[in-house]
């Protein structure tokens, strides 16, 4: 364990103070001497990050990205609805081509003899080996300083996505077909095109949406401050953390977030076949839903995989305990007058957790962030008939047949 001075003991301790302060409802200018001070822990939004007047969303997630420029969208992209553009593949496969077909992989080669590629089988000597040129890994200045490598890849993908993410749409689709020359494509089939989600748009000043006004939501606090770990949402962060049972049987946070872990042949959270069963790791989605579950009183399933219900909580991820002392969960009672769903007059209440029969979340409130982000097309959950369609064996990976428009029948649970 690491050695505290006094004076280290002394801010830390004034940091929880000033956060449970706020936490309650007091004013974090009045808690501070000035707007400046670095004092007091971080909202898990991104709130009061920046207290000058006005400016206290600054940084906030779930605002829209600031625009240097006018909104210009491609024609078949200005409204809402699907899309059927190809442009994105073949664009895709000109960054990735090394063949003769694209100059820059030439001349970036220098003038020397290409050399031959196994194609997409891997394997020498077929019908699909063509002659590529290499297309060397040079750093920015011109190869002073050492080139990139692919850990530099999987970082910048990580880091990019603690800036900045964009929710997509479970209803707006990009159908991108393949050319005859795609790699990909195969003369005959019915299923030669790839399916991209695209992404939510908020209304912009007009309040309409699909008119140029219109703007995309950042979901994520954009600070370098592990968003994938500890989520930009309150209510998210709540399913995050570590619970054990207090002596009048409350879930309580460790302090510790969850962690993967063996759930025992009765698939419950904490129960005597766990055992010593820690895994370590980030919780896989199954144990997130058993926490939850067993000693939360939530039920999660699939089907809010994309959709994490808004709780009752304070700004720094704490639920606030119903009268039984589990989290409550905003259920929506009615649409309210206008008979719309998400608008200032829908009539909500709060339902409490119960982990002798846990609740369902058919009708609670979405506060628009997903568990998972980033989902394999054939893994996303499928509703067919409000029913979650699962495939029936337990296989990864596998392919799931696909209907009309393309949409999959079942997922790959």
């Amino acid at each position: 364990m690491a050695n505290f001075s006094k004076s280290d003991l002394e801010f830390i301790l004034k940091q929880i103070f000033i956060a449970e302060a706020h936490a309650d409802g007091a004013s974090l200018i009045d808690l501070l001497p000035n707007s400046q001070v670095p004092f007091g822990l971080r909202t898990v939004d991104g709130s009061f990050n920046n207290l000058v007047a006005g400016q206290s969303e600054f940084g906030a997630s779930d605002n829209a990205f600031l625009r240097l420029l006018d909104a210009s969208y491609r024609a078949n992209y200005v409204g809402t609805g699907n899309v059927v553009d190809s442009q994105p593949r073949t664009i895709s496969n000109l960054i990735v081509d090394q063949t003769a077909n694209n100059p820059a992989a030439v001349e970036a080669n220098g003038g020397a003899a290409p050399v031959m590629s196994p194609g997409i089988d891997g394997v020498f000597g077929t019908a699909d080996d063509k002659p590529v040129f290499f297309i060397p890994n040079v750093s920015p200045d011109v190869g002073l300083t050492a080139g990139f490598n692919a850990w530099m890849t999987f970082f910048g993908q990580f880091f990019d996505h603690g800036l900045d993410l964009v929710s997509k749409s479970s209803t707006d689709i990009v159908f991108i077909p393949l050319r005859p020359d795609d790699p990909l494509f195969v003369a005959g089939s019915p299923t030669n095109f790839m399916v991209l989600s695209r992404a939510v748009r908020t209304a912009g000043a007009d309040g309409v949406v699909g008119t140029a006004d219109d703007s995309q939501p950042n979901t994520t606090s954009p600070f370098v401050d592990q968003s994938q770990t500890y989520s930009s949402h309150p209510s998210h962060q709540v399913f995050l953390r570590e619970y054990a049972l207090n002596a009048a049987g409350d879930p309580v946070a460790t302090g510790r977030l969850i962690t993967n872990r063996d759930l025992g042949a009765d698939g419950k959270f904490g129960t005597a076949d766990d055992g010593n069963s820690e895994n370590g790791g980030m919780a896989t989605w199954a144990v997130v839903k058993a926490q939850a579950r067993d000693m939360l009183g939530i039920n999660l399933t699939d089907a809010d995989v994309h959709s994490v219900p808004l709780l009752a909580t304070d700004a720094y991820g704490n639920f606030l305990r119903g009268p039984n002392g589990m989290p409550q969960v905003v259920m929506r009672v009615n649409n309210g007058a206008d008979g719309i769903a998400g608008t200032a007059d829908d009539v909500t209440q709060l339902v409490e957790g119960d982990r002798n029969a846990p609740i369902s979340l058919a009708n609670a409130v979405s506060t628009g962030h997903g568990f998972l982000d980033d989902i394999a097309h054939n893994a996303a959950p499928v509703v067919v008939g409000g029913v979650l369609q699962a495939d029936a064996d337990t296989a990864v990976g596998n392919a799931q047949p696909v209907g009309p428009g393309g949409n999959n029948l079942t997922y790959d649970n």
